[in-house]
């Protein structure tokens, strides 16, 4: 199975998507856009990016981690200006956050859209 976007609406009537892997495990959750055509085209964006970052900024991108309040590790993707553009889950120990990294640069790529919105 390869990776997948899952495309969908939120409680509060706003779209995001999330990466799944290849096992289907949520790797990563976009924030929220006001569109379906803005999170399609977020989707896209973080295609093009995703796969080419690394400890530094390059392309515009950042992956950053940090223990969150329950010292869980989680890994942030950010643009050289700091914005999150998407987070992922909990890991417990900081190898597997990074381990979450390689998994995002292996499941983009090949990864089809499933829209979530379509009943």
């Amino acid at each position: 199975m390869a990776g997948e976007f899952e495309l969908f609406m939120n409680e509060n009537k706003e779209f995001r998507f999330l990466l799944r892997s290849d096992t289907g495990r949520v790797i990563v959750t976009s924030l929220c856009y006001k569109t379906k055509t803005d999170c399609l085209d977020g989707i896209e964006w973080f295609r093009e990016k995703a796969c080419s970052t690394g400890k530094n900024y390059t392309n515009g991108w950042v992956y950053e981690i940090i223990k969150d309040k329950e010292k869980e590790y989680l890994f942030l993707l950010k643009t050289e200006k700091g914005k999150i553009i998407a987070k992922s889950g909990s890991y417990w120990t900081k190898t597997g956050c990074k381990n979450g990294i390689a998994s995002v640069k292996k499941n983009t790529p090949a990864a089809k859209i499933i829209d979530m919105t379509i009943s």
